[in-house]
């Protein structure tokens, strides 16, 4: 018992304290996690949109540099349009004018090339098959064999006013990946008559990598999500991943470790890609689960301390009690008197503990003491048995002999006289229904009427339902012999007996009235002071009441009901304004199927 109640007490005790840490703990860690992650989700949203700018603004720069090239003049002329005209298919060239136009071209080239950061070298392919270039270093031999790159033929076949792609160099000392910026050059009857083209260097994306603090990941991606270029890192995407960021312009793409942070340029549908992590959580999760097992050693070391003393204050003395609670009926409980004299709850419990253990020693003994009335009660009928035998034998013979001589009411005074004593010999039952109880008391009337040669009305007034409620039997008809003796004797009027029931909080209550002279409060204070319980427990006789004759039955039904169904019920006797008494039996309800045998 000691056991068990300790171990439910820690439990609960872990339960009250280090949960509530646990839980908190969590939900702080959580959102610890969620402020760090959508901070660094905005921060990287943030480079990465910038990274887009910048890469957006140097695509702008070659594009407007691509725009001059087409547009500048030399001699009044526009040179790059001048020369396309003279390389034309139908046109033919001479030497030296091809050698005079490709010292305007790089002149014209050299001059605006020369300050961007990005544009390498600058291509004019020509209708003739003849291609000016111009490079700052390096040699990129795009002219090689660019009627079957890739990049001539989408330019040729789709018409296009610009494309940008990207190209690798046949030159092997030129390393990675180049951007092509590719335009048509038209005559001034709009006909396309040459390429330009300019090659940008990685410079273009490698120089936002100086600015950004994202992961060391970064790539390009076309609109159908292919990878284009690796700006830096050897960053993978699952295929889930791919159709995510081809299904939206800007946004995040959250993995557990981090995300993908995604914006589309200006170019192509291209979009750069780049991750952001959470990897610099993992120091301040380490160092939360340092402090959570510390919290739990001390929650852990205060619930132990706590526990010793709450079981020496409170749980020892409430397994005492019940150990003693236990020993009760075999042995003499003896309680400490030391939890007896305290003030606090516990005191309480010991001393209403010895109360209880007083009140139950008293019960017992009254219920020794009415078991063995009820026992003499059983024994008196038994003995009675035989003269209700020898009287109800006697009464058939009398019917037989008055109804031969033609004698109506001595036949019809035996007759009813028989069938009560035939209604009482039944002592192995102690109750009957309502119903039979009433039908009893039709009887008994019509054995007084022939007596006082008068009419009684017995008005009943009790519902179906409870005619079938039991009752213990002659328990009215002591009561109705009380109103015709007591009471109707003296009446000059007409002679009545009301019998009433009703279901009241569980309980069936019936009421006898009857009039008569007026009882005073003396008289009637005297007979419910002799129908008291005290009265009752100090084993009063009827032999004391000889001479109180109207209280002989009443004290018989008392004491009947009480031995029967306890303290809680019994009846109660008021008089009647206009004159007369009112009896009100207090019976448990109880439906005919429930039966209380006699032992």
């Amino acid at each position: 018992m000691k056991k068990s109640l300790s171990t439910k007490f820690m439990l609960w005790l872990l339960c009250v304290s280090i949960l509530p840490v646990l839980i908190l703990f969590y939900l702080y860690i959580k959102s610890l996690y969620s402020f760090y992650d959508e901070r660094t989700r905005i921060s990287a949203g943030s480079e990465v949109e910038k990274a887009s700018y910048q890469i957006n603004s140097a695509f702008q720069e070659v594009d407007e540099l691509l725009t001059s090239l087409i547009f500048s003049q030399y001699d009044n002329k526009y040179c790059i349009q001048s020369i396309a005209g003279m390389e034309s298919e139908d046109t033919e060239i001479t030497d030296i004018q091809r050698l005079r136009n490709y010292r305007e071209f790089i002149y014209i080239c050299s001059n605006l090339i020369r300050n961007n950061r990005y544009v390498e070298g600058v291509y004019l392919f020509n209708e003739s098959g003849y291609t000016y270039s111009y490079t700052k270093a390096k040699e990129y031999y795009l002219e090689q064999g660019y009627r079957d790159s890739s990049w001539y033929r989408t330019m040729k076949a789709e018409d296009l006013y610009q494309l940008v792609t990207f190209w690798e160099s046949p030159n092997k000392r030129v390393a990675g990946k180049n951007i092509l910026e590719i335009r048509p050059v038209a005559d001034e009857k709009g006909r396309k008559t040459a390429y330009i083209a300019v090659v940008c260097s990685e410079k273009l994306f490698r120089e936002i990598t100086s600015d950004t603090v994202l992961d060391p990941e970064m790539l390009i991606l076309d609109s159908k999500g292919k990878v284009l270029y690796r700006i830096m890192g050897q960053m993978e995407l699952s295929g889930k991943e791919l159709r995510q960021i081809r299904n939206m312009d800007n946004g995040v793409v959250s993995v557990p470790s981090g995300g993908y942070i995604f914006h589309t340029l200006d170019v192509n549908g291209w979009k750069l890609v780049s991750r952001y992590g959470v990897d610099e959580l993992d120091e301040l999760y380490d160092k939360n689960i340092k402090n959570l097992l510390f919290m739990l050693l001390v929650c852990t070391i205060s619930i132990l301390l706590s526990s010793i003393a709450i079981n020496k204050s409170i749980i020892a003395p409430i397994v005492r009690l019940s150990t003693a609670m236990l020993e009760v009926p075999e042995s003499e409980i003896t309680l400490i008197p030391a939890f007896e004299k305290r003030e606090d709850e516990i005191g309480i419990l010991y001393h209403k503990f010895h109360l209880m253990i007083a009140r139950i020693n008293e019960l017992i003994e009254e219920q020794y003491v009415n078991e063995i009335k009820l026992l003499k009660e059983k024994l008196n009928g038994l003995m009675s048995q035989i003269n209700s035998h020898f009287l109800f034998n006697t009464l058939e013979n009398i019917n037989s002999l008055a109804e031969l001589e033609g004698n109506e009411r001595i036949a019809r005074m035996s007759k009813s006289l028989g069938d009560m004593l035939h209604y009482s010999i039944a002592f192995e039952k102690a109750e009957e229904t309502l119903a039979a109880e009433m039908e009893n008391i039709q009887k008994y009337v019509r054995i007084q009427e022939i007596r006082f040669e008068n009419d009684i009305r017995v008005i009943s007034r009790i519902s179906e339902p409870l005619l079938h409620c039991r009752v213990l039997k002659f328990i009215l008809q002591p009561l109705v012999e009380n109103a015709i003796e007591h009471g109707l004797v003296d009446e000059m009027d007409d002679w009545w007996i009301q019998i009433e029931a009703e279901k009241h909080q569980e309980k069936l209550m019936i009421r006898v009235e009857n009039p008569g002279v007026k009882v005073c409060k003396e008289e009637l204070e005297r007979i419910r002071q002799q129908l008291s319980y005290e009265k009752f427990q100090e084993g009063q006789t009827q032999k004391n009441w000889m001479k109180q004759n109207q209280s002989i039955g009443l004290e018989n039904i008392q004491r009947r009901i009480q031995l029967m169904y306890g303290r809680a019920y019994g009846l109660e006797i008021d008089a009647r304004q206009q004159g007369g008494l009112c009896v009100t039996l207090r019976l448990p309800l109880k439906a005919e199927e429930d039966r209380c045998i006699l032992i």
